[in-house]
């Protein structure tokens, strides 16, 4: 995922992508044990707490593999 931003943005605003990137994958580490806790605290269950990073896994494929990567940098236009 981090070579995305380098695929679709401009030269100038890469390094503002691969932040948000990072930011994502931050706050995926911080939320994804407390809702896996409370999926187990709800259901008594592991099984579906361990449900939950495979959906999430899931719906990450699909959402990567329905952007498209061919799209040309736009230049930025002159002041």
């Amino acid at each position: 995922m981090i070579a995305l931003p380098t695929k679709l943005l401009r030269d100038d605003q890469i390094g503002s992508g691969v932040g948000m990137v990072n930011l994502g994958g931050q706050s995926a580490g911080f939320v994804a044990p407390a809702v896996m806790g409370f999926i187990v605290t709800g259901t008594g269950s592991f099984d579906a707490a361990f449900g939950f990073p495979v959906a999430m896994t899931a719906m990450s494929v699909v959402v990567a593999a329905t952007i498209r990567a061919t799209q040309p940098k736009l230049a930025p236009s002159p002041a």
